[in-house]
């Protein structure tokens, strides 16, 4: 079985054959039948949509759990690090952070969106709160260098291993990239935290990804990049 899963609408589109059902995160019901109007509006709704192959309704729920919780934390370490929020806002959003990041496959979900992008320049650290939430807001902005290195080596891939040198393929590979978790391994590779082996274990469980024609190739330029050559 197949399955799209969303953290912004909390919601799994399964694939078994020909039919389509759904689940959504924080429900023990069984997958109910998704029909054609169902398909459609998950497609257009759920921009953070990743793809997982073989898996068991069970394993589906747990991504999708992951997911959702994701979505709380990427909302949480926004809200924490806006200097723009009253200063109770920050420490609840802190607190709410403490209780969410005891998931690791959650905390993964999150940090795929948290390390795509670097953060507004006026962004700091919340300074009247401890714990878990200020040990991983401390990690993101020590990352930041990486970030921002990963972004500039993809910007300067050449336009000639993108298919007829097209603006839109080249969105999509990054948006897949995304979603699929081959930035945040970047992001980690540069840093240290993970080595480039790393990447291209992964890389090949990547279903969406490895769609893309030349996937490989533009990987290994990325990493090549950001100083990692094979």
């Amino acid at each position: 079985m197949q399955a799209l899963i969303s953290g912004i609408t909390g919601t799994a589109l399964l694939v078994d054959g020909d039919r389509f059902s759904w689940l959504r995160a924080g429900e023990s019901a069984e997958p109910a039948i998704a029909n054609p109007a169902y398909v459609r509006q998950f497609v257009s709704r759920a921009m953070d949509a990743f793809a997982i192959e073989n898996a068991s309704v069970e394993s589906i729920r747990t991504h999708l759990d992951a997911a959702w919780v994701a979505s709380g934390i990427v909302s949480s370490v926004l809200i924490a690090l806006n200097p723009d929020e009253i200063a109770e806002t920050r420490r609840l959003a802190c607190e709410d952070l403490d209780d969410s990041l005891d998931d690791p496959l959650a905390v993964e979900f999150a940090e795929r969106q948290l390390l795509s992008t670097e953060l507004p320049k006026d962004y700091a650290l919340p300074t009247t709160h401890a714990g878990n939430s200020s040990v991983f807001c401390k990690r993101l902005f020590d990352l930041q260098p990486s970030i921002v290195a990963t972004i500039s080596a993809f910007n300067r891939i050449s336009s000639s291993n993108f298919k007829h040198n097209d603006i839109d393929f080249r969105d999509n590979f990054l948006a897949t990239a995304i979603r699929e978790g081959l930035m945040r391994l970047m992001v980690l590779c540069h840093s240290g935290e993970q080595r480039k082996g790393q990447v291209h274990f992964r890389v090949d469980q990547m279903q969406s990804l490895k769609a893309i024609s030349g996937y490989r190739r533009l990987t290994v330029e990325w990493l090549s990049g950001i100083g990692l050559d094979l």
